[in-house]
């Protein structure tokens, strides 16, 4: 929860929450740095673990929060199965 909560405030106010299935708490941001190098991140945690899922993007736009948002939902089921033990075999939906 440490490490959680010092990475939000490391971002501070370019984050927006967000809700990912199986995560206890997450925040996305994103943005451009340049006018064709765009953005996306979400960070979750999930149980004892701290993820971040980052896509980037060269089109001018951030990156399709759909497919961010698939990808974040597999790592965190996969985390999930980590935990218990499993062998990691959640894919993107």
């Amino acid at each position: 929860m440490a490490r959680f909560s010092k990475v939000k405030a490391d971002y501070g106010s370019q984050t927006r929450p967000t809700s990912i299935a199986g995560a206890d708490q997450a925040f996305a941001r994103s943005g451009c740095i340049a006018e064709r190098a765009c953005s996306a991140t979400i960070f979750v945690r999930a149980g004892s673990m701290v993820l971040m899922v980052n896509i980037n993007s060269d089109t001018g736009e951030a990156p399709d929060p759909k497919i961010l948002n698939s990808v974040t939902r597999m790592h965190v089921a996969r985390a999930r199965q980590i935990e218990r033990g499993e062998a990691p075999t959640a894919k993107a939906s």
